[in-house]
């Protein structure tokens, strides 16, 4: 294309001077413009997962710390360490599908709310359904975040002292249990993350916020007041309806 409109100008100098061509792909070209509204909205829901995983995994090890005795029973007919890690992990990833489950039929409902609610400029609404891709990814992120999050609860509740778990304590020199202050600094770390991790989503969604706010306030250089525009599309059966899938002015 940059042979033909090298040889254009040299053919017409006088209508095409100056003249290149710009090649994109139908897609970038339709919906390209897109991504920066829905790359930070998948990073803000990546956020949201986080913290709820967050949440689960340090209730998780308060609830681990309740069945110590339980454990203790196991570890003491015999059951090893990998055994116990296995069931609790399992215990967990059930916990991940059952919430990931939930989220999918919910997500069903939001998506017939959104597309009924959804603007005249977002492209193809109507082709938005859960299909087997969508379902495909649930699935992996469901299965890894049971898997990461369940991982060191399961650990800590799998490293029990069968003595502590009959009632008896063993203590430090200092007077305290060694098992008990590392489940407290485990869990203090896991609050500490989620903190975090909600002040930054708190930041930038209030960052949003003011750069919307700036950019409909900002001067554009002209007088929009009884502006007129419009396009010409080639429709039929030869060419591609946009009508639906272009940003409108």
């Amino acid at each position: 294309m940059n042979v033909v409109a090298h040889h254009l100008e040299q053919a017409y100098p006088n209508v095409n001077k100056g003249l290149g061509i710009k090649v994109e792909s139908l897609q970038d070209g339709l919906f390209g413009w897109s991504r920066q509204i829905l790359y930070p909205l998948f990073a803000a829901v990546a956020f949201v997962l986080l913290i709820a995983c967050t949440n689960v995994a340090n209730l998780l090890l308060s609830r681990a710390s309740t069945r110590r005795k339980e454990i203790g029973i196991r570890a003491s007919l015999g059951a090893r360490r990998a055994r116990l890690i296995r069931q609790l992990l399992t215990e967990s990833v059930l916990l991940a599908f059952g919430g990931g489950l939930l989220g999918s039929l919910l997500s069903i409902w939001g998506i017939k709310l959104f597309v009924a609610l959804a603007p005249d400029w977002l492209p193809q609404t109507k082709l938005i359904t859960m299909d087997a891709r969508v379902l495909t990814f649930t699935f992996a992120v469901t299965a890894v975040t049971g898997i990461l999050f369940g991982l060191a609860p399961a650990l800590r509740a799998s490293k029990t002292d069968l003595n502590n778990s009959r009632g008896l304590v063993r203590k430090t020199d200092g007077g305290k249990t060694s098992a008990a202050g590392s489940r407290h600094r485990t869990r203090s770390f896991l609050v500490v993350i989620e903190v975090a991790l909600a002040l930054v989503l708190l930041a930038s969604a209030g960052l949003m916020m003011n750069t919307v706010i700036r950019v409909l306030d900002a001067d554009p250089g002209f007088h929009p007041n009884h502006l007129l525009t419009l396009e010409v599309r080639l429709i039929g059966n030869k060419y591609f309806d946009a009508r639906r899938t272009t940003l409108l002015p």
